[in-house]
């Protein structure tokens, strides 16, 4: 009777980690902008971090983007450790967003085409925004960009790039 328990138990945590395991490791660094804005490029001004538990999608910190009337406004970061033809879930989370063009680009930088890009809506409460893009078969660096091309304001936090296994 205890090795059937024993054997249902061991069963059911395989189960579980392979329901739970269809993401692979973290690829982008500071997602969730707890160490400020390390990693990140970001323009001289218009991007501003915020700390407050209670109101970030995830962890205590994210970021304001404020975009000024006839300004473009880009949050980027290369994204290191992809692998060649593999596929990879990007997401975020936004907020009072403002801006009539905002989005998500995944861009390949050696011939600056976009590998796909997703529009960021307008929403009071923390929205989720999920795409993904086929790293270059080639080994071309990418890089994440989160871009804003009209006035208007935008709280970020929760960006994630994951290997789809």
């Amino acid at each position: 009777m205890k090795r059937a328990i024993c054997a249902l138990s061991l069963l059911g945590l395989v189960a579980y980690a392979h329901s739970n395991d269809n993401r692979g490791e973290e690829i982008l660094q500071n997602g969730s902008f707890e160490d400020g804005l390390t990693a990140w490029k970001v323009p001289a001004s218009g991007v501003a971090l915020r700390n407050d538990a209670g109101s970030a999608a995830s962890g205590e910190a994210f970021v304001v983007m404020t975009i000024p009337e006839g300004r473009t406004l880009n949050l980027i970061q290369p994204l290191g450790k992809l692998e060649a033809g593999q596929k990879y879930l990007v997401s975020l989370k936004a907020r009072n967003n403002s801006s009539s063009d905002a989005r998500l680009i995944i861009r390949n930088l050696l011939n600056g085409k976009y590998l796909n890009s997703g529009t960021i809506e307008a929403g009071d409460n923390w929205t989720a925004l999920e795409t993904t893009f086929t790293a270059p078969a080639d080994g071309s660096p990418v890089s994440l960009e989160i871009s804003f091309r009209s006035s208007g304001s935008c709280e970020i936090d929760d960006v994630q790039v994951t290997r789809l296994k």
